[in-house]
């Protein structure tokens, strides 16, 4: 997969954001896992999820049907997707 090239004013705003919300790393959230199935169902996937782009990894915040904590942010579609 090839490397996505980021706007650095967009990605220092988009990450300071997350730093203000104090969201990453934080205990799980039974709105959140409401989503990621909410997700799931709609798409009728077998899985869903809601993940948050950090710097250097995607941070899974809520999951169903899958049993993911992070994965590497380089080799993400998330990534893609905010590009």
């Amino acid at each position: 997969m090839q490397a996505p090239r980021f706007d650095p004013r967009a990605e220092a705003s988009r990450l300071e954001a997350l730093r203000v919300l104090g969201v990453l790393d934080s205990p799980a959230d039974l709105g959140f896992d409401d989503l990621a199935r909410l997700a799931a169902q709609c798409c009728e996937a077998p899985f869903g999820f809601v993940a948050l782009v950090d710097a250097d990894r995607v941070w899974i915040k809520a999951s169903h049907g899958v049993a993911l904590s992070e994965v590497p942010r380089a080799t993400s579609f998330c990534t893609h997707t905010i590009v």
